[in-house]
């Protein structure tokens, strides 16, 4: 008995340690990349790279921020002139201008490398795909994701948009809502600075975080009322306890039940393999990446100041 009680003893003093480092977070917490964004968006021709062209325009402060429309060129890029000229009649249309930026596959190259080494040559801040390209546009499962946005996901270093055929674009003017899962990571933080960046006076954010330590709900609950409060942001925060086996189709529980949402901002969360300069999503990234029936932005961590190492390339 006497065992048990210190194992829950040393169990609540760590969790108490990783709510004043929540704290500091909350508080002190500034961001590597700030406004004006530079948003890079990935076309293809296809329906899923022009609705990704879609997204930014709702997305960017069109004033402030900066559009590149990226394109790897490969063999079936038969008609380069008519992709470029489409996209910048998109974007004359959304009162918007953009560059255009291709990048020429080398010999052993693959597609989904090549559009991380130009996202990150580009220096994007947001990369933003559709969910399948041109092999898979006719895919009818939700759950598919291409390899070159799959890949992007996980090695890119700028933030990712997945943009899903089910997606629906705001309509301009309109307010968007906004669903953040946190659970205080430093991912989840960052997430919590983009959006507050993202979000205009008129947009809704919801933040829900699902614990399995509801005695902290009020503390979890108070700092980040306080931060919208501080942001001026109209909002509120969901505490829910674990009710389901995973967090990730939790928050998607609660997103079904309490939408329709616009975007679902989430953090990369877990890192690893840092021998192969790979990035490795978390496991709540990565089913609501798959599972979200809408467009879902995943906000990586700053590598470079958390681990004091470079951030990964797709050319390595």
């Amino acid at each position: 008995r006497s065992q048990s009680y210190l194992k829950q003893l040393l169990k609540n003093f760590s969790f108490c340690s990783f709510l004043l480092l929540i704290s500091l977070h909350l508080d002190t917490f500034q961001m590597a990349t700030t406004r004006p964004f530079i948003w890079g968006v990935g076309v293809d021709g296809s329906p899923g790279g022009w609705k990704a062209v879609e997204t930014a325009f709702n997305l960017m402060e069109s004033t402030r921020d900066e559009l590149q429309i990226l394109h790897v060129v490969d063999r079936s890029s038969m008609f380069l002139e008519r992709l470029e000229d489409t996209a910048k009649l998109m974007c004359q249309g959304a009162g918007v201008t953009c560059t255009f930026h291709t990048k020429q596959k080398e010999e052993g190259d693959s597609t989904k490398d090549a559009v991380c080494t130009l996202s990150d040559d580009r220096k994007v801040s947001w990369l933003i795909l559709g969910s399948v390209g041109r092999k898979k546009a006719d895919s009818t499962d939700l759950e598919v994701i291409g390899s070159c946005t799959d890949l992007s996901v996980r090695q890119a270093s700028a933030s990712i948009v997945i943009v899903k055929p089910t997606s629906q674009v705001p309509a301009t003017g309109s307010p968007r809502r906004w669903l953040l899962g946190f659970d205080g990571s430093p991912a989840a933080n960052r997430a919590l600075e983009f959006v507050s960046q993202l979000a205009k006076p008129e947009d809704h954010l919801a933040i829900i975080i699902v614990s399995d330590y509801m005695s902290f709900t009020s503390y979890y609950e108070k700092r980040l009322r306080e931060r919208l409060s501080r942001d001026h942001i109209l909002g509120d925060v969901i505490i829910e306890g674990r009710t389901l086996n995973t967090i990730g189709d939790q928050i998607l529980a609660f997103a079904e039940r309490k939408g329709p949402f616009d975007y679902i901002i989430i953090g990369a969360d877990g890192m690893g393999a840092f021998k192969r300069k790979e990035m490795v999503i978390g496991s709540v990234a990565d089913l609501i990446v798959k599972k979200s029936p809408v467009t879902t932005l995943v906000v990586k961590p700053d590598l470079e100041r958390k681990y004091g190492i470079p951030a990964p390339t797709g050319k390595e």
